[in-house]
């Protein structure tokens, strides 16, 4: 997170001068405002498959052939994801709403992973767009500087 926060902030702060962004382009995170519609129809597919397979067979396995599934389903989707989103932000987007989840006893895990996500994208769009950011980059140093401090607060806690 802390990678994803300092690759973030520099191009959040680098993108209003005149080469800023240009020089910090290839650090793998795309602008997800320019994925069409008919960039989506191929994941969507595959997400699908993936859903479907996941959901028949993940319970009716176990040891070795469960983790095998699991972590093969997830390469196809992290692939995938990365080709339309970038690096950065499928890492923070994956690894941040379950850290978030997974700090916290009140509710269910995979609920709340999936609002915080949600109200982690949907802020950093509103904030991308409000102050004129790069919107992939914005979501990445949002949502790290939320797990960051959350971890802060939390390890704080612990401490007294």
């Amino acid at each position: 997170m802390l990678y994803a926060l300092g690759a973030s902030s520099i191009i959040v702060l680098l993108s209003n001068t005149t080469q800023g962004t240009e020089l910090f382009n290839k650090l793998q995170a795309t602008d997800i405002l320019f994925t069409t519609a008919s960039d989506l129809w191929e994941p969507f597919i595959l997400y699908s498959f993936v859903a479907i397979v996941f959901f028949l067979f993940y319970h009716k396995l176990s040891g070795i052939a469960k983790e095998l599934l699991f972590f093969s389903l997830l390469a196809l989707t992290v692939t995938s994801s990365v080709q339309l989103a970038g690096v950065l932000v499928v890492f923070v987007l994956l690894i941040v709403p379950a850290f978030l989840s997974l700090m916290q006893k009140k509710f269910a895990p995979l609920a709340f992973s999936w609002v915080i996500g949600s109200c982690i994208i949907i802020l950093a769009l509103i904030l991308s767009y409000q102050l004129d950011l790069p919107t992939g980059y914005t979501i990445v140093f949002i949502a790290s500087l939320i797990g960051v401090l959350s971890a802060l607060i939390k390890g704080d806690k612990k401490t007294k």
